[in-house]
């Protein structure tokens, strides 16, 4: 099955011949793959912030436009780190704190002690919610935060565990906190990402995009796979009314952009940002690998995410 991608790597210093080789090699697997319908997607390789690989390979969706390296993918889980970032700026504005409770900003919100932070973390113990949506589906139509939290307000389901206790990464987490983002900006979450972040960062084809929207922007890629050679849709289903744990979309040239922008202060001050790629601490005091957004791989050193919805896979 052929799969959209979207890839951005940094990378370690070696030297230039070590690099010749190797993009050489990389480039060959690629095309390979894509000739073999097993790759359809896009890849930037950065060294110190420039560009040393980026090439597209294959289609936008069913209609059959070719990749560009602006085409704007669906992120996946790789957006957590936009709303992640987004809830950063409103600490700093003096709108929250990390260990708020939820119910603090959200009065409907069930559970009295789960924190921001427990959702920035996946530490708060709450269920997933495609199961809880999808036995409540008579319910719902397309799902979107409001309805989300109305149903957790509603159903109330017990906690897996108690928040701090345990890493568990659980979407919920991140609509969750969408609905705060929302909540104290007074603006939907695709209007603060484009004004916070998108604008400032000129990032052309970064935006928030979800099946509430009356039409898509033209960079947008349409997810699908192959049966018998053929393209065959494999986009965004009932579920992709919500965002916060997806649904941000952007390119390989943005998404370089945008990590470089981290460590600059250009969004929020970098005491603010490294305790975004902090590892979370748990109630008895051992570290998680994962900090707001961000898998901690090597602390100081690593990290990275990755994502995966319908068709699109998604890899920073």
């Amino acid at each position: 099955m052929k799969k959209n991608w979207l890839l951005l790597m940094i990378i370690p210093v070696v030297t230039h011949a070590q690099w010749t080789t190797k993009i050489k090699e990389v480039d060959s697997a690629l095309s390979y793959l894509y000739q073999h319908q097993l790759f359809n997607g896009t890849v930037l390789i950065a060294e110190k912030g420039e560009p040393i690989y980026k090439k597209a390979f294959g289609i936008a969706g069913s209609s059959k436009q070719p990749l560009t390296t602006a085409s704007a993918f669906n992120l996946a889980s790789v957006s957590k780190q936009f709303f992640s970032m987004m809830v950063m700026m409103l600490k700093e504005s003096g709108k929250l704190q990390y260990d708020d409770p939820v119910q603090k900003h959200l009065p409907s919100f069930p559970y009295p002690n789960i924190t921001i932070r427990h959702l920035l973390n996946h530490t708060s113990g709450l269920v997933e919610y495609f199961e809880l949506a999808d036995r409540y589906r008579s319910l719902l139509d397309t799902l979107n935060n409001a309805s989300m939290l109305a149903l957790l307000a509603k159903c109330a389901p017990a906690l897996e565990f108690t928040p701090g206790e345990k890493f568990v990464y659980c979407n919920t987490n991140y609509t969750t906190l969408a609905s705060v983002i929302e909540k104290l900006s007074g603006m939907p979450c695709e209007q603060f990402l484009q004004q916070r972040i998108a604008i400032p960062l000129k990032l052309k084809n970064t935006y928030i995009y979800h099946l509430g929207m009356p039409s898509y922007p033209v960079s947008r890629v349409f997810g699908f796979h192959y049966e018998k050679g053929q393209p065959v849709a494999d986009d965004l289903v009932w579920l992709d009314g919500i965002v916060g744990d997806g649904n941000v979309y952007s390119s390989a040239e943005d998404l370089l952009l945008w990590d470089q922008a981290l460590y600059t202060g250009k969004l929020v001050k970098q005491s603010t940002f490294k305790e975004a790629i902090t590892a979370g601490v748990l109630n008895d005091g051992r570290q998680t690998k994962y900090g707001f957004g961000w898998f901690i791989e090597k602390p100081g050193e690593e990290t990275d995410h990755t994502g995966g919805w319908v068709a699109f896979r998604t890899y920073i």
